[in-house]
């Protein structure tokens, strides 16, 4: 009888245990946002040379297919990359340096235009003061503050941040070409955690379905956002706007960032044409140009390219811009996307979380 009596369910033991559960959940949920957090120095560089392995897998498992020992197409594959980043960055230079040898004089030239409309804003207040003096009403109007604007010198900024870039970039390269040539025996070994054959095939099934759909989607995407930028480029130049190359490449790259990426383009474009244009027709003509280009892209060239694979709901896409972004500043907002891509193709091909896949899609 006693017995039966321990063993009896107590109430609300149920609720209690649920309750307990989701506080471990959200506490293990904050700790890991944390972690991410604090360890962002070492992590991003982990997330971006992850990217590059689930990029290039295919071609090194294609290349050892024909004989080619994965060693060396990996170490060939990144080098070729790291030589093309090179060239591109190195192009881009001069046409920075004069950039940055014309700003001053844009901004001077595009703070007087602010200074214009300022003058009449308080032209407007002036004569707002006058009519309340004049049906003697008292206006209690403050001053607004003046602000002093120091400029910081971001040259010595960029000079002390090389040694952390260069870093950054070595462990991207290095820890990509050791998962890239280990590939086939780190997958060996997680094939080994299943204990039967039917989870051994779903593992292979789960590890290859990511890395060719993720290989997929990260191709198409930069070869359209490589093909946006060669044509806001070759617009811009058509438009006669300096250093269009410049801009092209930072659309090229800003793009990686859905939404956030078009907007600050859009809002860089903007200055530049006004310190370009000699009319404030020709002015909003180089932001325009772009957000035509990027609609169109957006709206027609992308969703018939990539179709429904990896298709992420625009909801789902801003919030990985926006949490990334926080989380991890502009890398995490360039890498968000594709690292929450990868995340859905995994909880694809598991059936537990398939559900929660297909909230996730567009």
């Amino acid at each position: 009888m006693n017995q039966a009596l321990r063993e009896a369910p107590k109430p609300g033991g149920d609720q209690a245990f649920r309750i307990g559960l989701i506080a471990v959940t959200v506490i293990a949920v904050l700790a890991i946002v944390y972690t991410l957090h604090v360890a962002s120095v070492v992590l991003i560089p982990f997330a971006v040379a992850m990217l590059l392995h689930l990029l290039f897998s295919p071609l090194v498992r294609r290349l050892s297919k024909i004989g080619v020992p994965s060693m060396i197409s990996s170490a060939a594959i990144l080098v070729a990359l790291l030589v093309g980043l090179f060239l591109a960055g190195n192009s881009l230079i001069d046409p920075a340096k004069e950039w940055l040898k014309d700003a001053p004089t844009s901004l001077r030239q595009l703070s007087r235009e602010f200074d214009a409309i300022k003058r009449s804003f308080q032209e407007v207040k002036q004569l707002g003061e006058e009519v309340g003096q004049i049906t003697e009403l008292e206006s209690d109007v403050s001053k607004p503050p003046e602000v002093e604007i120091k400029a910081q010198n971001g040259l010595d900024r960029f000079v002390e941040n090389i040694p952390e870039f260069l870093a950054s970039v070595a462990i991207i390269f290095l820890t990509a070409f050791f998962l890239m040539s280990s590939g086939d025996q780190l997958g060996r070994k997680v094939v080994g955690f299943g204990k039967s054959w039917r989870a051994k095939s779903r593992i292979i099934r789960v590890c290859r379905g990511m890395q060719n759909g993720v290989s997929r989607h990260l191709r198409t995407i930069t070869l359209i956002n490589l093909s946006l930028g060669l044509v806001t480029g070759v617009a811009l130049h058509l438009m006669g706007v300096p250093n269009p190359e410049l801009w092209g490449a930072m659309v090229a790259l800003f793009n990686y960032a859905p939404y956030a990426g078009a907007i600050v383009s859009t809002l860089v474009l903007a200055v530049v044409g006004v310190t370009s244009g000699e009319t404030m027709a020709e002015a909003l003509m180089v932001p325009g140009v772009f957000v035509v280009l990027t609609a169109l892209e957006g709206a027609v060239i992308t969703p018939m390219v990539l179709g429904r694979r990896l298709n992420l709901s625009p909801l789902v896409v801003f919030l990985s811009v926006v949490f990334w972004g926080w989380l991890w500043g502009i890398p995490g907002a360039l890498i968000g996307v594709p690292i929450v891509s990868s995340i859905q193709v995994l909880l694809a091909d598991l059936p537990p979380t398939r559900p929660l896949a297909q909230l996730m899609e567009g």
